[in-house]
């Protein structure tokens, strides 16, 4: 690189805010169509638009892409007077919010399609992105790991394996050079490559595999924030006909004492304070609870401290966040006494709850007979509990 073009190309954030006027992460970059003249053509290309942001993602990388070349021919031919570095900042900017919008729609188009089954859709929208990216880019790694998971929702397990292996290979080597969460995106690719391949492996009758692989895997990214989501996948190889592990608390949330799981059947209920799904679960639980609690069925809710009160932005010490559970919390959202509510740190990365709730099902010798990540409905939570009873 020329060292004219280099000079160009050092800029800093606050150059750009200051020039148009604010934070890149606020929102889209005007109330109108920019529109830059093409060099040497005086054509008109439309970049961001808040009258139209959801226009098809193809025309989207087009425009970035010929934008960016563009910009590059701007700075070598104009070299670097100030008008012409205002004027490069500016096309950064808009670049870098048009980009950032453009993902963000690949990804949730990605999402849909996967959990529609529409596999072939998925691919073919996450092969377009392809030629705008080089093979290493995590949210390329993202978007085919979409495609991998679709196909296992799908049942298609050769494009399913194909796709996983893929992104598998890729990002476990990001991962290696950068850490797996230097960007989330990544471990994203990479947790969901693993699950997808634990999920081919059981699939196709492999359970053996399944659970070995994913065994080791666990090992390989313990402490990372794709742990949870690795014992998950083990767990649901591996944990139904096996003795219920012991929780061993820390503490209880409130005045909620253990209960008594000798010879009952119980209902382990993993859930988080800030988890939507996990209030709106509760009302099955309750229903549940009076009709069976005479049956011999009790209820356990285990969870953690997540260093965060009303919202991730409030972070709190551990004895505020428990202050807040117990109080405000609780008052608003109450959990009832007769589920005993025991708590440590290591429960969700110990039973794979990088799903709240998490519900867990043991019979009255203590064998887990249902491990469930995710909501269950009344009639779902009656059609496992009743034949235990």
């Amino acid at each position: 690189m020329s060292t004219q073009l280099k000079s160009i190309l050092k800029v800093n954030r606050s150059d750009v805010e200051s020039f148009i006027g604010h934070s890149l992460t606020g929102s889209s970059c005007s109330k109108d169509w920019f529109r830059i003249a093409g060099l040497g053509t005086g054509s008109l290309v439309p970049i961001v638009s808040q009258e139209n942001p959801n226009r098809s993602s193809e025309r989207s990388s087009k425009s970035l892409t010929r934008f960016r070349s563009q910009a590059m021919r701007w700075c070598v031919f104009y070299g670097t007077t100030m008008i012409d570095r205002r004027i490069l900042l500016l096309l950064m900017a808009i670049a870098l919010s048009a980009s950032a919008q453009g993902n963000k729609n690949i990804i949730k188009q990605l999402k849909d399609l996967a959990f529609d089954e529409k596999v072939e859709e998925a691919r073919s929208l996450a092969e377009s992105e392809r030629e705008n990216r080089s093979a290493d880019d995590p949210e390329l790694l993202a978007a085919l790991s979409w495609v991998a998971r679709g196909a296992s929702f799908a049942e298609d397990w050769k494009t399913a394996q194909a796709y996983a292996q893929e992104t598998y290979k890729r990002s476990s080597k990001l991962a290696k050079k950068d850490d797996v969460d230097s960007s989330p995106m990544l471990a994203t690719a990479l947790g969901a490559s693993i699950e997808v391949l634990g999920s081919v492996y059981l699939g196709t009758g492999k359970r053996d595999e399944a659970i070995t692989f994913l065994k080791d895997q666990r090992e390989r990214y313990r402490g990372t924030s794709i742990e949870s989501r690795i014992q998950k996948n083990y767990l649901l190889a591996s944990l139904e006909g096996q003795p219920m592990p012991a929780l061993n608390p820390d503490r209880y949330v409130g005045e909620s004492p253990p209960v008594d799981v000798q010879g009952k059947v119980v209902v382990y209920y993993f859930w988080a304070h800030w988890c939507g799904s996990s209030k709106r679960q509760k009302p099955a639980l309750i229903q549940l609870h009076q009709q069976f609690r005479d049956q011999g069925l009790v209820f356990v809710g285990p969870t953690k401290l997540f260093g965060f009160s009303k919202s991730r932005k409030s972070k709190v010490s551990e004895t505020e966040e428990l202050a807040y559970v117990e109080g405000s919390w609780q008052k608003k959202h109450p959990l009832p006494e007769w589920m005993s509510k025991p708590m440590k740190q290591s429960y969700f990365s110990d039973f794979g709850v990088s799903t709240t709730p998490t519900l867990v099902i043991a019979d009255r010798q203590g064998v887990v007979r249902l491990y469930h990540p995710g909501l269950m409905t009344l009639e779902e939570l009656e059609a496992a509990v009743v034949p235990l009873l």
